[in-house]
């Protein structure tokens, strides 16, 4: 295991520091790396039990990292609140990685589940409006500013035909998108070797991988209004190369939420979408040089809070609502809410 140091909370703990400033568990081992200030004391023991079943979970989630590659340089765990009489005990955590990433693991297990039975969700946090401490209450913070992981990378193999085909390269850069078809699970993918050469890819199945095949280019470039398995490879590659977001100016933020508004008061079929939002910029290039890559948030408490889209020649040409904000959107944190009345 890579992970350096492990810290073990108790939820009910942050509750009484956070609002009461009350002692904290012994069982709590201080950190500058928590997203909040604690002052440790330590005057009150856990059961046995209790710290078993921390350290079995602690096991389970170090697995987990493991499994989708992630180096893991600080892992805070702590028991999750559940409430009534329900068998399974609830453990939440959070993942610093070497690369700056965060992540934010949730399991729920019965005390004599063995470990490889034992399921966990591991989401990327995509932003900080959605802290470590919000996720720790359960306040819907998975379906706005998180994103899952649903594909370990790579598949054990994908490793083994990139092997075969001379591709030296490292975990951090490999992406595997998944496609769509009547039998099977076929995907695509883009790896950047160790001597910075893009390789794009195709392959016949994510979950047993035996087939692939390479192309020098993206085959399948994002298009406006098309979407593509290649299209969300050259997306997650893009989050991983580009240096620094873009933002619109001042009159480009104007210029595209006015055409927006106008899209959506003259769209029939907008009718259910309230005129009013705050928008951004998307990152991503498409085949057509003169579009551009808008994103942005909605208001209220709808389910689905975001959404993104593509103007060209200052027309709308695509829109999409989403379940999270893209880590393409330049949206700045003071946006301004656009609106008609």
């Amino acid at each position: 295991m890579k992970t350096k140091s492990i810290i073990v909370i108790s939820a009910m703990s942050i509750v009484f520091a956070l609002l009461m400033s009350l002692y904290v568990p012994a069982y709590l081992q201080c950190s500058e790396g928590l997203q909040w200030d604690l002052s440790c004391s330590f005057h009150e023991n856990i059961s046995a039990l209790d710290e078993f079943l921390i350290k079995k979970a602690t096991t389970v989630f170090e697995m987990a990292l493991d499994k989708y590659r992630i180096d893991s340089s600080q892992l805070s765990v702590h028991n999750g609140v559940r409430w009534g009489s329900a068998p399974e005990k609830f453990f939440m955590a959070e993942s610093i990685a070497h690369d700056g990433n965060r992540y934010f693991l949730k399991t729920l297990f019965e005390e004599n589940t063995s470990i490889d039975k034992i399921n966990v969700q591991i989401f990327r946090i995509i932003s900080d409006k959605c802290m470590y401490e919000h996720m720790v209450y359960a306040n819907g913070c998975e379906d706005v500013y998180l994103k899952e992981l649903k594909i370990p990378v790579p598949p054990q193999g994908l490793d083994s035909l990139l092997i075969q085909n001379d591709i030296d390269y490292l975990p951090d850069n490999l992406v595997v998108s998944g496609g769509w078809g009547f039998d099977g699970d076929p995907g695509c993918g883009v790896v950047i070797d160790t001597d910075d050469v893009t390789h794009w890819f195709g392959i016949d199945s994510i979950s047993d991988p035996r087939e692939m095949t390479f192309y020098s280019e993206n085959p399948h470039p994002c298009k406006v209004n098309t979407s593509s398995c290649y299209c969300s490879a050259q997306m997650d590659l893009t989050v991983l190369t580009l240096d620094e977001l873009s933002y619109f100016t001042e009159e480009e933020e104007e210029k595209y939420a006015n055409i927006l508004l106008d899209y959506i008061k003259n769209n029939a079929g907008m009718k259910n979408i309230e005129q009013k939002f705050k928008i951004g910029k998307l990152n991503l290039n498409f085949t057509d040089t003169n579009a551009v890559g808008y994103c942005g948030e909605r208001p209220g408490d709808n389910r689905i809070n975001f959404f993104s889209g593509a103007i060209v020649n200052g027309y709308v040409k695509d829109y999409g609502l989403d379940k999270e904000l893209s880590l393409l959107c330049a949206l700045n944190d003071d946006a301004k809410w656009w609106e008609r009345k």
